[in-house]
């Protein structure tokens, strides 16, 4: 969390702070989430699988001791910008986000991350995830504070996304098997890679569904924390 005490955040130290998440969020993975996995492990009696949970082990150790992301495939870089009502950025929000988009082109080069933005129309590829609208930069604001608190997810998408229309009349129990249809077909393609959390989105239309997550890491807090409680938001205070 980013915290003004009376003056500016700068620009430079938003950029810092967003490489840092980049890099974080990419290799990674919260200690708690490992101990479940462990536990799945001990647990297990199918060789395949926990010949499989192993590996994920395995993987995750290797990219730490490396600092080398995780999965080959890093994903979109995706930004939730919080943001208290009197905080102010040096050269004001437009700077921030140049600031994050700075740090995305510079984290997809140093870390490195895989570069998966092209232009929609051109498919021009300019090797560093920044483009027409990306990174995506959600924000959202709370009344006084004069803090920002910035996550960054790497969002995936190329197996298990999926998108249906329900019927009105199909309620409850409709949503329930749709459900559960989807945590079937995501296992099919033998997705191994850095995703953890399978989110669900319903919305009454489809750019409203993704507004009804939090990020996979957790909600954002009203409250400051440090890094060692969130493993992919960072705390600095200016």
């Amino acid at each position: 969390m980013l915290m003004t005490a009376h003056r500016s955040i700068p620009a430079a130290l938003i950029e810092e702070v967003g490489q840092e998440l980049m890099r974080r969020a990419a290799i990674d993975i919260p200690q708690d989430y490992r101990d479940g996995i462990r536990v799945m492990l001990n647990a297990e009696e199918n060789e395949l699988s926990r010949f499989v949970l192993q590996a994920m082990l395995d993987n995750w150790e290797v990219a730490e001791q490396d600092r080398r992301a995780m999965c080959a495939d890093t994903g979109l870089p995706r930004y939730y910008v919080k943001c208290g009502n009197d905080a102010s950025v040096e050269g004001g929000f437009v700077a921030l986000e140049r600031a994050l988009r700075r740090a995305t082109a510079k984290a997809t080069h140093d870390i490195p991350l895989r570069p998966n933005r092209v232009h929609p129309l051109t498919r021009v590829d300019h090797n560093n995830n920044v483009g027409i609208l990306a990174p995506e930069i959600e924000y959202s604001f709370e009344p006084g504070g004069d803090w920002i608190d910035i996550t960054t997810v790497h969002k995936g998408g190329l197996f298990g996304t999926d998108y249906r229309m329900l019927f009105p009349g199909d309620g409850i129990d409709g949503v329930t098997r749709r459900a559960a249809a989807f945590d079937n077909r995501i296992r099919e393609p033998g997705c191994g890679g850095a995703g953890r959390v399978h989110g669900r989105a319903p919305g009454e239309m489809r750019d409203q569904g993704p507004d009804c997550l939090s990020p996979p890491s957790r909600p954002a807090p009203s409250r400051p924390r440090s890094a060692s409680e969130a493993p992919q938001a960072a705390g600095v205070q200016h």
